[in-house]
């Protein structure tokens, strides 16, 4: 289905923002449908990421159907690899305001850090950001998707801990 939706676009806009777009559906995909951690095999995808967050302006204008913007989970709380010096500007809260305020983005997916901090909205709209579970990206969650177990946490919840350490113990 990402692959069908990358090429509805790319047929509509032939520019590199949709084409990185679509290469970080595709390793998305790749990862949760076979659990191989494609974002650790390459570096390429770092260059994606930002691409596809600081590029949102062409996508979101380019086309006219809804876009979701992702891949805010790698931003956290500004410490990342994303250019520049100040976190506060590379933070997932900056930029998920800054797209939705200019119209790039009709919302913003927050799945692996929804999972990581299933009370973000709460703490965000609280202020409460020093508590928050910042999803540290170790993708445990997408290998429990892969192997059809219960998804969670392995950083922050014991159990999905214990379990993702069973799993990758008995390949």
């Amino acid at each position: 289905m990402a692959e069908l939706t990358f090429l509805k676009i790319a047929k509509r806009n032939k520019g590199l923002y949709v084409a990185l777009a679509g290469l970080l559906i595709a390793a998305i995909v790749i990862n949760f449908a076979t659990g191989v951690n494609f974002f650790k095999l390459s570096n390429l995808l770092n260059v994606t990421r930002s691409f596809c967050i600081l590029g949102m302006a062409s996508i979101g204008q380019a086309i006219d159907i809804p876009v979701i913007g992702a891949g805010y989970s790698y931003l956290r709380d500004g410490r990342n690899k994303l250019p520049g010096d100040d976190p506060a500007e590379k933070s997932f809260i900056y930029w998920a305001e800054k797209n939705i305020k200019e119209n790039n983005v009709d919302l913003v997916g927050i799945a692996r850090q929804a999972i990581a901090d299933p009370l973000l909205p709460k703490k965000i709209l609280n202020g409460d950001l020093k508590s928050v579970n910042w999803c540290t990206l170790c993708m445990d969650c997408g290998m429990l998707l892969g192997e059809q177990q219960e998804v969670g946490c392995s950083v922050y919840d014991r159990y999905y801990k214990e379990l993702a350490k069973k799993i990758k113990a008995e390949d």
